[in-house]
């Protein structure tokens, strides 16, 4: 035989009762009809009618028409007749002459009184070369040196002399020579005698360099 202890603070589990529950029913249904008839509006129910939805089709809008273009018919332009008087006859235009026009050469001004005379273009000027006066022309040969007589010695020398606007010789220089006493001999000859038609450049005589050669050859008398 089993015994059953009663534990300190444990209280087992009521069996659920019939008359209890229904008395809580009837408790809770006194109340909350309390509550309706205190106000009404408290409790109310909302009945709203369902949502409907529609799918409406929309038409595409009309075509916007554009605007007719008025085109402007072109304008014919009258043609202007000037009136014709009976009494004038009708002159025919002769015709244009489409020739060219010669050109007009530029006139230079001129200053002064009298008539203008162009200038005539110069040309290359004309150079005349010195040439031996032939006045003078006996007075070329030196004096044979009595050194190289004795000795019989020939010999050619060869200057260049300088002719001044007079025709004489300004200066000398020696080219060759086969001695000295040849090259004295011809100096002092030029610079004292020899004599030119100096050369001339359109006319004026300007100084000129001439080349001159002098022969010394022994005759039968010396």
């Amino acid at each position: 035989m089993q015994t059953m202890r009663l534990v300190e603070g444990y209280n087992p589990p009521s069996r659920l009762r019939p008359g209890s529950l229904g008395l809580t029913f009837l408790t809770t249904g006194v109340f909350v009809s309390g509550l309706f008839f205190l106000n009404p509006n408290l409790v109310r129910a909302v009945v709203e009618p369902p949502l409907v939805v529609k799918t409406i089709r929309l038409d595409p809008p009309p075509p916007i028409d554009k605007p007719l273009e008025h085109k402007q018919a072109p304008q014919k332009t009258a043609l202007y007749v000037p009136p014709t008087h009976p009494d004038v006859p009708l002159t025919e235009t002769p015709p244009i002459d489409l020739a060219p026009i010669p050109s007009i050469p530029d006139i230079p001004e001129t200053t002064g009184v009298g008539p203008f005379t162009p200038e005539k273009a110069k040309g290359p000027p004309v150079l005349i070369a010195a040439n031996i006066d032939p006045r003078y022309a006996n007075s070329f040969q030196p004096t044979y040196p009595p050194d190289q007589i004795r000795e019989s010695k020939t010999g050619r020398v060869t200057v260049k002399v300088l002719i001044g606007t007079d025709g004489r010789v300004k200066e000398i220089e020696k080219i060759s020579a086969p001695s000295e006493t040849f090259w004295e001999s011809t100096r002092r000859q030029a610079l004292s005698k020899w004599r030119f038609k100096p050369a001339t450049r359109d006319g004026e005589p300007y100084e000129t360099w001439k080349i001159m050669n002098v022969s010394f050859v022994l005759n039968q008398d010396q």
